[in-house]
């Protein structure tokens, strides 16, 4: 009975060689996938780094409330 080689099959080869590309595919998302990181993170610290529009309105209120908490504890709210 004569054996058969396995190592030179031709689907054998094929599916090495798609593991092959599926490994190499992998290996270039993971890259993908860090440079989306580092320009995801430097496009955050550029946002944070833009002044806030609204700092002004809540540091009003902030104001205004910190005046009328002073009135209320020395007693001078107006009387209605």
């Amino acid at each position: 009975m004569m054996e058969v080689s396995n190592k030179n099959t031709p689907q054998l080869k094929r599916r090495e060689a798609a593991e092959g590309e599926l490994e190499q595919v992998k290996v270039m998302m993971e890259e993908q996938m860090l440079k989306a990181e580092i320009m995801v993170k430097d496009v955050e610290a550029k946002f944070r780094a833009l002044p806030n529009p609204f700092e002004d309105e809540v540091m009003e209120k902030h104001h205004d409330q910190a005046i009328l908490i002073n009135r209320i504890r020395y007693h001078k709210v107006p009387r209605i």
